[in-house]
């Protein structure tokens, strides 16, 4: 599978990550969506947060038996499916797709961060973004 995870795209000033997630879904047309996009709720103590910070994970693949319906983007649907399996990817490639639509689409004064992986991340890593600073 591919996972894709940005953060740090919006600031005080505007911008909404959440919409990002949208551009990427959209660009990334020839995969299916695994499982809805997710809200990531991070540290809500972070001093130098924007308004709720959060991040989104999206995860993509081929997906396996029957899609649920998930939102629109202008008259075209976005079905989402339960289960998939892997597809082949370029990692690099990847990269620099999903970098291209998060710089373009970040504010000037935000930092954004990316993560992709074909593997989940440790649930741990998680907890450590809820509740402390995560700097490695």
């Amino acid at each position: 599978m591919l996972h894709i995870g940005i953060d740090d795209t919006d600031s005080i000033k505007g911008g909404c990550t959440t919409w990002l997630a949208t551009e990427i879904i959209a660009e990334l047309s020839e995969f299916d969506l695994i499982g809805p996009p997710r809200l990531v709720r991070l540290n809500p103590n972070v001093p130098w947060k924007t308004r709720g910070n959060a991040a989104v994970a999206l995860t993509f693949g081929k997906g396996v038996g029957s899609k649920t319906l998930v939102g629109e983007f202008g008259k075209e649907k976005i079905y989402m499916y339960t289960t998939g399996r892997d597809m082949e990817y370029d990692k690099h490639a990847m990269l620099e797709r999903i970098s291209t639509l998060v710089m373009d689409g970040s504010m000037s004064d935000s930092q954004p961060g990316i993560v992709i992986s074909d593997v989940f991340l440790p649930e741990g890593l998680y907890w450590q973004g809820v509740t402390n600073i995560v700097t490695e």
